[in-house]
């Protein structure tokens, strides 16, 4: 009878573990003397957001928030942009003293998301809205005040509700920073920002890394969702799934998006390592390689040596060079592929190149034509080529 009694309990026992186990996958709320693990997840209420560590390229974790699925392609936010993760043992977690922090090893130091102040009650919650909010809260357990929120701090994408301008008074500034690459979310070589004179029909600027990559904006007589200036359409396919709208006041400069409810792709403004920007999946600005002259797209000119004729472009290949003669290895490894390209470009004799990295990143400049072979599912090298001739190999 004992024995029944003892398997009774043991096996209710599992049942409250594993129905606690399946209620913290679900939680959106992290609270003090808690940690959030490798592998665990905070969902927000309606199931359409999650936050959690992820991990693209098999060596580096980031801490990040993304639409509900496959976290490779729905990222939209990225805690430690610069300072990624290494091993598996990572957590996030509020001290004592209202202080987010992500802790990865015995030996570092912990990376504070904000600064902690004074000893106090806090959580953090993710929302329905993809936002990730710090509170004081009340001894009774509503909140006081808001310590901090990710919406504050944007890495490449920007959600409805997020702001992309400045705050005059704060010195605040909010813009979008490209990834190093498609799977390393340090930050790159763009940045989409608002001007700050921030004049109607100029808004906006890509900057690439300080030299200006394109400009555009709205239409003054034809409001903030409708006819666009160099280029940048916002008003959606079907006209009405996303609502834009600029914001100025004696504080604040910013413009910002709200996405119908029944819209059915994920919703957010993206600006990608090659310096395109989406809305949605949709291409919005495009600065086709290379830009030679300005146009009616608002991309800026791109000084090239005399040596350089209007007609260039690199020709996508996999495959590898037989021989390594003829190229120059730059040891920068966080070049990005479009500072590839201009590395190249002022060299008279660069006739390709290719990342020095399996994630995309790093830069091998080839400055004389050796034996390439063509294979499937090999690295991708870019040739400089003239429109109208390609080169054999």
């Amino acid at each position: 009878m004992a024995s029944i009694a003892r398997k009774f309990i043991f096996n209710f026992l599992c049942l409250l573990l594993f129905l606690g186990l399946s209620s913290s996958q679900q939680q959106n709320t992290l609270v003090q003397r808690q940690e959030l693990k490798d592998g665990d997840e905070l969902v927000s209420a309606d199931g359409k957001f999650r936050l959690g560590f992820f991990n693209l390229t098999g060596n580096n974790s980031y801490l990040g928030i993304w639409y509900d699925g496959d976290s490779l392609t729905n990222v939209v936010w990225v805690a430690n942009p610069n300072a990624p993760l290494f091993g598996n043992s990572v957590s996030l977690s509020i001290d004592d003293y209202g202080s987010l922090k992500i802790s990865y090893s015995k030996l570092g130091p912990p990376i504070s998301l904000n600064p902690g102040q004074e000893p106090s009650n806090c959580s953090a919650v993710l929302l329905d809205t993809g936002n990730f909010v710090l509170h004081e809260l009340n001894s009774d357990g509503t909140v006081k005040r808001e310590l901090w929120q990710s919406f504050d701090y944007p890495t490449d994408a920007l959600l409805p509700g997020m702001k992309l301008g400045f705050n005059k008074k704060s010195g605040q500034t909010w813009s979008l920073k490209s990834w190093r690459s498609d799977v390393v979310p340090d930050v790159g070589a763009f940045t989409f920002g608002m001007n700050v004179d921030s004049i109607p029909g100029n808004e906006f600027n890509i900057m690439q890394h300080e030299d200006e990559y394109w400009t555009g904006g709205f239409s003054q007589d034809e409001g903030y969702q409708h006819k666009p200036i160099n280029g940048f359409t916002l008003q959606d396919q079907r006209g009405s799934s996303y609502a834009f709208s600029k914001v100025r006041n004696e504080n604040e400069t910013y413009f910002n998006y709200s996405a119908n409810k029944d819209i059915k792709t994920f919703p957010r403004l993206r600006i990608d390592y090659m310096g395109k920007l989406y809305v949605g999946e949709r291409l919005l600005v495009q600065c086709s390689f290379p830009s030679l002259v300005s146009d009616d797209q608002g991309c800026v000119k791109k000084k090239l040596p005399k040596c350089r004729s209007h007609d260039i472009t690199f020709a996508e290949r996999s495959g590898y060079f037989v021989d390594t003669d003829g190229y120059e290895f730059h040891a920068d490894d966080n070049l990005t592929h479009v500072d590839c390209e201009d590395k190249c470009l002022p060299i008279c004799s660069c006739v390709a190149f290719e990342p020095s990295k399996e994630d995309g990143t790093g830069c091998k400049v080839w400055t004389t034509m050796p034996n390439f072979e063509t294979a499937l599912n090999a690295p991708k090298v870019y040739f400089l080529e003239y429109k109208g001739k390609t080169n054999s190999c």
